[in-house]
């Protein structure tokens, strides 16, 4: 159900607005980011490794080196969503 709203969430954005959100990534980590590309994928899912587990979420991959990820958590609020950047 979760990964449904996650779907459902990240499919509403488009291909200018997952940009600017890269855009807005790199400006929040303040890390100098090379842009290869301005044409971002839509969304897909990633394997993320943690220390001690892995995941997988939807995420947008943004055309940067080094590579970053976007991706949505529930807040448990309906109208506000966080933004996960992984790098």
């Amino acid at each position: 159900m979760i990964e449904k709203l996650y779907i459902h969430q990240l499919a509403t954005v488009d291909a200018e607005d997952r940009w600017h959100l890269c855009i807005l990534a790199q400006k929040y980590i303040r890390r100098v980011l090379r842009f290869g590309s301005h044409d971002v994928e839509k969304p897909q899912l990633y394997e993320f490794d943690y220390t001690n587990w892995k995941e997988r979420h939807l995420a947008i991959k943004c055309p940067t080196t080094p590579v970053i990820y976007l991706r949505f958590k529930n807040t448990g609020s309906e109208d506000m969503m966080r933004i996960i950047l992984a790098v």
